[in-house]
């Protein structure tokens, strides 16, 4: 395994792809953006990259990657729990869901039906607490994957692991099988012995939504990003997860826009009043949107007022 060498500017701006001949609103997008990004750091002992390796996508491999396209007849994503859980909080992820994939319509799905599923289970020997197979899931999941589906994601509140020999994971999705899982249990402080904190609602909805984000952009065909601290960088344990922003940098944004086509500057202010609804904890997230938003603002008003003249 060799050591992870930290992208520097240059590598970044290439990663991000050539800007000539594309249009004015994604042009203005994404230049003179680095000031609003943080280049992701060199990896501590036991981090994602200090243990997997990973050569990162840049935008011009997304495009020629074989990934599922959003067409006219597969163009929804759907959210659907396993267990059950608060219809508010399954709502709450929707309508994260709905600003984030800016211009797709995502729907929540009755539950699963899990105990008639074929999942292969276990009791962690650390934990002592069942954990299901992830990659079962996935196979299972497609009996319930509408036709109109791009993408479908379930929700569990017991915990996931991927194989045998891995300790848990925290979400799993196929690429091209349009399935995803992903497991908020070990976000929830509980599950480790600890005392409830009066936030609880809130840390696992932030949590959730960075997790379910993270999975559905794999099914977008989205890889591990290793360029700047992004939604789509990979977690090796609960630290670094927590580490990982809520929103994709400027690389990860390029593909999901090529993907979806959505308008950016629409999306960041969706994005930011969806973060201010939901209370403190995504209060900082709904002032970068926010920020970013009136930034690009600026520069599509500069660009009018240079064109008159």
């Amino acid at each position: 395994l060799g050591k992870f060498v930290v992208p520097g500017p240059d590598a970044r701006m290439k990663a991000l792809g050539s800007l000539a001949g594309t249009n004015i609103k994604i042009r203005k997008a994404f230049e003179e953006m680095e000031e609003f990004y943080t280049p992701i750091p060199a990896p501590a002992p036991g981090d994602w990259l200090a243990d997997h390796s990973e050569d990162g996508q840049n935008f011009e491999q997304y495009k020629t990657a074989k990934y599922n396209l959003v067409t006219t007849a597969k163009n929804v994503l759907y959210v659907m729990p396993l267990q059950k859980m608060e219809k508010d909080f399954l709502e709450a992820c929707v309508t994260f869901c709905k600003a984030f994939y800016y211009g797709l319509e995502v729907k929540l799905l009755e539950k699963g039906n899990l105990s008639s599923m074929k999942i292969t289970s276990r009791t962690n020997e650390h934990t002592g607490k069942i954990q299901y197979l992830a990659k079962d899931i996935l196979l299972q999941a497609k009996k319930y994957l509408p036709a109109d589906a791009y993408a479908m994601i379930c929700i569990m509140h017991d915990d996931l692991y991927p194989r045998e020999e891995w300790n848990y994971v925290f979400g799993l999705a196929d690429l091209t099988g349009r399935t995803g899982v992903f497991s908020f249990a070990r976000y929830n402080p509980t599950f480790f012995g600890e005392p409830e904190p009066p936030n609880l609602s809130q840390l696992v909805l932030y949590s959730a939504c960075k997790v379910m984000t993270h999975e559905f952009g794999h099914m977008f065909g989205l890889k591990h990003c290793v360029y700047y601290s992004c939604a789509m960088n990979g977690s090796n344990h609960m630290e670094e997860a927590s580490t990982r922003p809520i929103y994709e940098c400027p690389v990860c944004l390029r593909k999901l826009q090529l993907a979806i086509g959505f308008d950016i500057l629409e999306r960041f202010n969706a994005l930011a009043k969806v973060c201010a609804g939901f209370g403190e904890k995504f209060a900082e997230d709904s002032k970068w949107y926010g920020k970013r938003a009136l930034a690009l603002s600026a520069k599509y008003e500069i660009k009018k007022h240079q064109t008159i003249i």
